[in-house]
């Protein structure tokens, strides 16, 4: 599958934004040499609602929380994502002031 795929299929990206769909294609690129490192059968995926104890540092709104899943690789987050609208709206976070916030597409 290509990353245009991707993008059309699970991202809910800006169309509009030549931008936002570039950092898309960085991103999804960044994730899957990530997944190649690792060994998927060994992740694990919870919601955020659910696991809320452990992910102090995510900064996301109560009404975000249901829509957040994280992935666990061993004791390593390795991905969290936010859904909106049954598709990916964000995979990627930056570090603020010691709080990951959401950066969308």
């Amino acid at each position: 599958m290509t990353t245009d795929d991707v993008i059309e299929k699970f991202i809910l990206v800006d169309k509009t934004s030549e931008r936002k769909i570039k950092f898309a294609h960085q991103q999804i690129q960044y994730l899957r040499e990530e997944i190649e490192k690792r060994n998927v059968t060994e992740s694990k995926l919870k919601y955020f609602s659910y696991a809320k104890s452990g992910y102090s540092d995510l900064l996301i709104s109560e009404s975000e929380a249901q829509y957040v899943v994280i992935i666990r690789n061993g004791d390593e987050r390795f991905a969290t994502i936010l859904l909106q609208e049954g598709k990916i709206k964000s995979f990627t976070t930056m570090n603020k002031g010691g709080k990951r916030i959401f950066i969308t597409f």
